[in-house]
This record gives C-alpha cells, structure tokens and sequence, in this order.
C-alpha cells in the first residue's frame, strides 16, 4: 500500500493484493480534512480497503 497527500487537499490511496491467486489494484481518493474531526488519513486508508474488499 502507498499513500501520499497531492497539495495538502487530498489523500490518494492505492492498494495492491492478491486473493484466490489474482492480483488486483484499487485507488482511492479522499480529502485530507473532515468537519467532524475524525482522523482523514485512517479514512481514506479504511474506505479504500473497504472498497476492495467489496468485490470478494
């Protein structure tokens, strides 16, 4: 898993697996700053986990 924050608006998110024996890629895009102080990096990290994981 990668991450990094493009001009402090947002966190991309690109996560590499493999389940079953095939590799997949999933990307996600999240801003960097949340109205109800919850942390955004653990968002963007979970929502983009979430995703993937939504195809299996």
């Amino acid at each position: 898993m990668f991450n990094t924050a493009i001009d402090d608006n947002e966190f991309i998110v690109y996560l590499d697996a493999e389940i079953n024996g095939k590799r997949s890629f999933i990307k996600g895009i999240s801003p960097s700053t949340r109205k109800d102080g919850k942390q955004s990096y653990l968002q963007a990290v979970e929502s983009t986990v979430d995703a993937f994981l939504s195809s299996y």
